[in-house]
């Protein structure tokens, strides 16, 4: 397992690599979809999931000026491994828009027995 090989079992290791991928993506075919507006960036990334993805759904809630909220639904396979990773690719989504003190975690997780994961997002 890549986690335990490469990144000695922590976590964080996960987060590192979806950073990693965000970059990748917005550097790259991605690029498009980065725009001024983090909220139109993350619902058009949820509009986007079912074009990419062929499992579950994706929906995007705007809190407030400077908060979000994603939820993944319907996941048919779920793992604390990749809820992980996908926390470091929201963060470094939300900083390669130019915001600084970014937070980011998972209120609810299918993996915890949670009908849907969910990643809040804040970010200044």
């Amino acid at each position: 397992m890549i986690l335990n090989r490469f990144g000695e079992g922590d976590l964080g290791f996960l987060q590192g690599l979806g950073a990693y991928s965000a970059r990748q993506s917005l550097s790259g075919g991605y690029h498009p979809l980065q725009r001024s507006s983090l909220h139109q960036f993350f619902r058009r990334s949820a509009l986007l999931h079912a074009e990419s993805q062929d499992f579950g759904t994706s929906a995007y809630l705007e809190l407030e000026p400077t908060e979000g909220r994603m939820i993944h639904a319907g996941y048919c396979s779920y793992s604390p491994l990749h809820c992980a990773s996908v926390i470091g690719f929201y963060r470094e989504c939300i900083r390669l828009h130019g915001a600084v003190d970014v937070e980011v975690r998972e209120s609810f997780c299918q993996c915890h027995g949670d009908e849907f994961c969910t990643f809040e997002m804040s970010w200044t």
